[in-house]
């Protein structure tokens, strides 16, 4: 199932709404998918039929619900019925032709998740593809927990997220997943190193040239002949923060740069990293500086230098 179609497609199954969180479900970022599921009234007949594909599905309850209330099954098999508490996550092959019947009002947080990233992080640390996931119980996972929170505040405030916090995320869920959902019990052959010094002046180079936030953990990784999970390791050691923070940080500096040097407009300074709006922009900037964009210039330049007497520069 494609990304983009996602959203409704996926609830459709539920006899469902549905909202996606801004920014993911599209062709940038295949690997995963994002999507609220909510019900004011309950299923009253089971779920349609969900295609079979290679990947998995962790669903995060956003309300409890109670055993008899709530039904899953997979390959025809029903699993046992459990009390539902409001964070709990299940995690589903969708390779089983899962479906489920909910009879009361519901409301959950969906990650698909690729096989494909599974199968990269196992062959970093020389694994085989995990065949069989622990799924159809209903567990307690802070991981789970903290990304269902994320997202839903994302899809409330509706803030787009950006394809490498997108691509990082999809990194991170299926390391969990092989760490603690897969008969791997321990994963502990991650590669330590960093990245050689021509990787690392070829990704510097490469993500400069991309501030804008439209690539991928993968595309630069490629760019260093690397898998996307070591790469991410391997830049984290040499540089000491995440892909996704040191593009913040660079961000930060390019707009600040602009913003001092040039009469553009703060939108125009926005534009130009990706954001789709002014409004987007300043509070990006203040939750990476602390303080909003004018804020900032009235502290560090001469605001007419900076044209923000013009109209379109006011927060």
């Amino acid at each position: 199932m494609r990304n983009e179609n996602y959203n409704g497609s996926y609830a459709s199954q539920f006899h469902a709404e549905a909202a996606r969180l801004p920014g993911i479900d599209h062709d940038y970022s295949p690997s995963l998918a994002v999507v609220q599921v909510r019900s004011a009234i309950g299923m009253k007949k089971p779920s349609k039929p969900f295609p079979r594909e290679n990947a998995m599905t962790v669903v995060v309850a956003l309300n409890d619900l109670q055993a008899p209330d709530c039904e899953v099954w997979a390959d025809g098999r029903s699993y046992p019925l459990q009390t539902v508490f409001r964070m709990n996550s299940m995690v589903v092959d969708m390779r089983s032709n899962p479906g489920c019947l909910i009879q009361a009002p519901f409301e959950g947080i969906h990650f698909r998740l690729s096989r494909d990233v599974l199968n990269e992080v196992c062959h970093d640390v020389g694994l085989a593809p995990v065949e069989t996931f622990r799924c159809g119980s209903w567990n307690r996972d802070a991981f789970f927990g903290m990304a269902a929170r994320l997202a839903l505040r994302g899809i409330r405030t509706n803030e787009s997220t950006s394809v490498l916090e997108a691509d990082r995320l999809s990194l991170l869920m299926a390391a969990h997943l092989v760490q603690n959902y897969s008969g791997h019990s321990k994963v502990t052959g991650f590669r330590k190193g960093g990245l050689a010094p021509w990787q690392k002046q070829r990704s510097n180079e490469f993500l400069r040239a991309h501030l804008d936030g439209r690539i991928t953990v993968r595309a630069v990784a490629a760019q260093c002949n690397l898998s996307a999970s070591h790469f991410a390791r391997a830049f984290k050691v040499s540089f000491g923060v995440s892909v996704i923070e040191w593009v913040n940080n660079a961000r930060v500096q390019y707009c600040q740069d602009r913003m001092r040097q040039s009469r553009c407009s703060l939108a125009e300074v926005g534009a130009e990293l990706g954001f789709s709006s002014q409004s987007t922009f300043s509070r990006w900037f203040r939750q990476q500086v602390g303080t909003t964009p004018r804020a900032w210039l009235m502290e560090h330049s001469d605001i007419q230098s900076v044209g923000l007497d013009r109209p379109r520069c006011i927060e």
